[in-house]
């Protein structure tokens, strides 16, 4: 064969495979979770405020550490500090999350998981509940969140897209003509 008969490809070609010309294309699945309604400016502001309230705490404890020595006040402190970082990590992820499996509901204290063929999802008094085996568990989609305080749009937007999510799965339960 003459190297001018050979197919010309890039150095570096192993990096960007060329799909066979009969392959379908994949059927897509989404594994990661995508929180449902984002967090609003209210709720953002508390986060960063708390967030900035532990930053100059922790400072005035190294600060009093290195000048007066460390005491047993100061390991508190340390002790109390690493706590509120804890709670406010926690803080920051809590909401209402859905993929392909399931729906995430994440509390500060606590996650529930429940998977799309064992949940029924349901609107109920300006909120969205989940119901499992007879329980029902309250979501972060509700009128009066923080992450909302001025409007009912992005309330609209979050109910729509957890519907859209609960339809598709067959999870989406109306619990009266005027909850469509």
């Amino acid at each position: 064969m003459k190297p001018e008969d050979e197919e010309r490809r890039p150095i570096f070609s192993f990096l960007w495979p060329v799909p066979p010309k009969s392959a379908e294309l994949p059927v897509t699945y989404q594994t990661k979770f995508v929180r449902i309604g984002t967090r609003g400016a209210l709720r953002s502001l508390i986060l960063i405020a708390f967030a900035l309230g532990i930053a100059l705490s922790a400072g005035g404890v190294i600060l009093v550490g290195f000048t007066a020595g460390f005491s047993g006040w100061t390991f508190l402190s340390s002790a109390l500090l690493a706590t509120a970082c804890l709670v406010l990590a926690r803080a920051s992820v809590a909401g209402t999350y859905v993929n392909d499996e399931g729906i995430a509901i994440r509390n500060l204290w606590s996650s529930r998981f429940f998977p799309w063929t064992q949940a029924l999802v349901a609107p109920e008094d300006g909120l969205i509940v989940v119901r499992q085996l007879g329980r029902t568990y309250g979501t972060h989609i509700h009128r009066w969140s923080l992450d909302w305080p001025t409007g009912g749009e992005r309330y609209d937007m979050a109910v729509q897209a957890i519907r859209s999510w609960a339809t598709a799965h067959h999870a989406w339960v109306l619990e009266s003509p005027s909850d469509t």
